[in-house]
This record gives structure tokens, sequence and C-alpha cells, in this order.
């Protein structure tokens, strides 16, 4: 499970355009998806073996009325009485009425997604991650034609952030073997490919001999690029990433629901913001591993519940509506018949148990009036419960602990250490301090080596004069073997501080050959 978390890739959409980063993703035939955001601006990707199967995002010009609208398929008048908020209800209400055919309906999720997908590409700020472990479930599939799109995007991208890309004259371009993609050329993109002859050329060749405006040249060897008919030397995804996202096999979750019952909510209401982690978690498969992990949670927190409210998971001035809310979902996901297969275990007594203690709350907490007695029973306690989880804040626990975690990794207890560290990390996750030695803690298990690297790097983002953690990532690369990239890490060191004494010690001990 801690090799699973670590496959997870962040990245600046100001550095590498998402265009870019979406057909790398599609040419290694990845699976996972896609999370961007920009200010109050969300979407999400699913790929599914490179394939773009389905997109959500929080812009109301992306709901699916307003694709269906835009397409000349409904009238306004015809929206009257739809549910507008769900797009899945709503495609269902299209069909039930008789106002879509199923084929139309596919055709306007498809435009809704290409739409999503072609308005991430003119995104010039942002961030970006990419993760294996969140992937689409398999009876979502609105696949778009991606290489048309990169196409389309390539001819019209800015001029800059072609030539941004494309900067280096001396990397190499090669064709790819198959090329069954013709039809979408242009005629000086046809023209450019076929210099190649199944040969590489270096960027500055292209540009010597082809004949054509440098930038005509620049843009049809983007176009090429990010249509899948050229490989490039240039990469964005490392080998080691890329051999760490082969490594894993994921056992998908069993489905519970049939796609036309699966309520995909991608809004809240008409007028309102899409609930993006609302649709990640209804649209996501979980691996067994994490089903296993949130049962136990879910089991944990009821069985250590001093309160009705604490049973349920919501605070004592939730309204009515939040406690029915959160006891139906508690019920349709954690009901005892769903794990009938452990029937007769300890496993399937706790279950049992836990679903009774929240039916007990909800039935107690649903009616005014025993709420009411119940609350003034325990009103003492519950306010002590929530004056003490206020007294101490999320900043001055994670301090509390990553210095027991600190003091337990100087002393060699790395087992015990990595819950502390983990800790701070995650209530304070913009401390490079708690970064850096969460990093050098994880180093110390090969297979943690690519998680390692992912967080000592963000604590150089986060504090990129520090040479601390420079060096801890020098270190862990030379561990490994690594000795080119220990020896960039403190050469890029030594440009910051020339007189490091440690780094100058590290490169001695580099080997020449």
């Amino acid at each position: 499970m801690l090799q699973n978390r670590s496959l997870e890739i962040k990245g600046s959409l100001t550095e590498t355009p998402f265009a870019e980063i979406l057909a790398e993703a599609s040419r290694l035939k990845l699976d996972g998806s896609f999370r961007l955001s920009h200010e109050n601006r969300k979407a999400v990707v699913y790929l599914r073996s490179g394939d773009v199967v389905f997109a959500v995002s929080n812009a109301r010009e992306h709901r699916l009325f307003e694709i269906a609208l835009q397409q000349g398929k409904l009238g306004k008048e015809k929206l009257v009485g739809l549910p507008l908020a769900n797009d899945f209800e709503f495609a269902q209400s299209l069909a039930a009425k008789g106002l879509m055919q199923n084929a139309q309906i596919q055709e306007i999720f498809t435009k809704q997604v290409e739409k999503i997908v072609a308005d991430l590409f003119r995104w010039d700020k942002g961030e970006w991650i990419f993760s294996i472990l969140a992937r689409a479930k398999d009876s979502i599939n609105y696949k778009i034609d991606l290489k048309r799109l990169l196409f389309e995007h390539a001819r019209k991208a800015p001029l800059e952030t072609i030539k941004n890309s494309l900067s280096n004259s001396d990397e190499k371009f090669s064709p790819q073997s198959e090329q069954n993609e013709l039809p979408y050329l242009s005629p000086s993109e046809a023209f450019v490919l076929y210099r190649f002859e199944s040969r590489p050329l270096e960027l500055g060749e292209i540009m010597l001999n082809v004949g054509l405006t440098e930038e005509t040249t620049l843009r049809t060897i983007y176009a090429l690029w990010l249509g899948g008919l050229l490989n490039r030397e240039q990469r964005i995804f490392s080998d080691d990433q890329i051999a760490a996202f082969r490594s894993i096999k994921l056992q998908p979750k069993r489905e519970e629901v049939k796609e036309e019952k699966a309520p995909i909510s991608t809004g809240v209401a008409q007028h309102q913001q899409v609930d993006l982690s609302k649709v990640q978690r209804e649209t996501e498969q979980m691996t067994e591993a994490e089903e296993k992990q949130e049962l136990e949670a879910y089991l944990n927190r009821v069985e250590n519940a001093s309160n009705y409210y604490q049973v349920l998971g919501v605070s004592p001035t939730s309204s009515t509506e939040e406690i029915k809310t959160a006891y139906f979902r508690l019920a349709r996901r954690f009901h005892p018949d769903k794990y009938h297969k452990e029937a007769g275990t300890e496993l399937h007594k706790r279950i049992q148990s836990a679903f009774g203690e929240i039916a007990r709350a909800y039935e107690t907490l649903k009616d005014e009036k025993s709420r009411k007695s119940y609350d003034l029973k325990y009103k003492d306690r519950i306010k002590s419960e929530e004056t003490a989880s206020k007294a101490e804040d999320p900043l001055s626990m994670a301090k509390k602990s990553f210095e027991e975690g600190y003091a337990l990794l100087m002393q060699g207890e790395y087992e015990k250490a990595y819950p502390f560290l983990a800790r701070a990390v995650y209530l304070d996750p913009d401390n490079a301090q708690y970064h850096g030695y969460f990093g050098k803690l994880l180093s110390a298990d090969e297979k943690m080596r690519f998680r390692a690297e992912e967080e000592i790097k963000k604590a150089i983002n986060m504090e990129p004069q520090n040479p601390l953690y420079r060096i801890m990532l020098a270190e862990l690369y030379m561990e490994y073997g690594f000795y080119r990239r220990a020896e960039g890490e403190l050469k890029r060191l030594l440009e910051i501080d020339p007189q490091n004494k440690q780094a100058l010690e590290m490169l001695k001990k580099i080997p020449t050959k």
C-alpha cells in the first residue's frame, strides 16, 4: 500500500502544457487519472490504456445539458422538469421521455468529454497531479478521438509555447513505427513527415532542410509529435516512474451497481459548481487494499466513538438532512449483507455491530424530539470533546508529531518513526523540513525509493536555497547507484553554495566511469 501511494506525480502547467503531458501518457498507454486545478477551476481526466474515457469539470459550460443545447440537440423548452443537477439522471430522463435515443446520448457525453479536454489544453497556469490509483469504473467509457484533438490544438497553439517545447536544436526526432493517422495530416505535415525516411533527424537539421518558414516547421514538428507520429528524446515521465507504473498490478473493486443506475453527479444544482470530490468518489474504483483500509477506518471510528454524532461522522450542529445523508451513505457502503462472504468471522461480527450502532444513532438523531433529549443528556460531554479537538491546531500537532518521528529516525527506529513523520506531512503539507526528513526515512527502503525521491524534491521546491535537501537527494541517488544524478544535484548545490564541504566531499566519492 505504501508503494502504491508513491505512484503519484505532480507538476505545473506553466512549465509543461497539459496537451504535452496527456500526449505522452497516451503514448505510454497509461491507466489512471489527471487532476487539474487553477484557483477555483478544477477538472479530472480519466485514462484507460492511454485512451481518454471520461472527464469532469466544475465549469457550468461543461454540464451535459449545456453541451446538448450547444449542439442543437435540445431546445431550452425541453429542459423543464428534467434533473439538470445530475448528468446521468439527466441522460436517463432524456431516454425515458423519448427526447433522445441512446446513440445520441452517447454522442453528447463524448462531446462533453472532448470539450473539457480541449479547454484544458488552453490552460496556461495551474497544477496537475497524475495517479495510477484513481481510475474510472469499467462501465464508464466515453472514448474520444484524442489524436484529432491534439492535432487541432497544435495547429492553433501559441508560437511561444511551441518554441519553449522545441528549444533544443540538437534533440532528435524519429518516426513512429506505426503511422495509421495519415488522414489527420495537412500537406505541410505530410511533407515534413516523409523527410524522415524511417531515420531519426535532429531538429536543427529539419529546420535547415525542409524549406519552410521557421514557424511552419516548428508548428508542424509539434503537431506530428503531439499527434503521435514522431517520437522525441525529451520525456515528461522518467524511466523510473514508468517502470514503477508497470510494476503495480491493481485488483479492481467489484462494482455493486449497474451502469444505468450509477449516480455519477456532475453538479449539485443548476447554478452551483460541480462537487468534483463527489464525482471522483463515485466515478473511480478502489483497489482491494484501499477498500479494506476504508472499512477498517470506519469500524475503528464507530467502535471508538463516544457519542452518536461521532458514530455517523457528523457535527453536533449538523442539520437533519445532513444526518440522514450520512446514515444512508454509510448504510449503502458498509451494510453487513455486502460482506456475506465474511459470515461467521470476527470481521463480520464487527461489521454487524457497527451497523447496529449507526442505525441506533440515526434513529435517535433523525427525530427532533429524541435528538433534543439526547443532546441534553450528553451536552457537557459533546461540548468538552469539541473544545478538546479545537485546543490544538493542526500545525502544532504536526510539529509535535515531527519531533517524535525525527527522534526515532535519528535512533534508527525507522518503522516506529514512519507514522509520526507521515502524520506531520499530512497535517502541514507546506513544511519543507517535514517532507525532507520523511523522504530520508523512506529512502531506507528500496521499495519506497520513488516516494522518497518525490518527498525530498518537494522539500527542494519549497526551499531551493537550502543545501540540506539537495544533500539528501544526492545521498539517495548514490545509495542506489545513480551517480550521474547525484553529481548533477551536487553541482546545482555548489552553484548556490560553492564552499559546501559536504557536497565537495561527496563529489570525490562519485566514480569517474
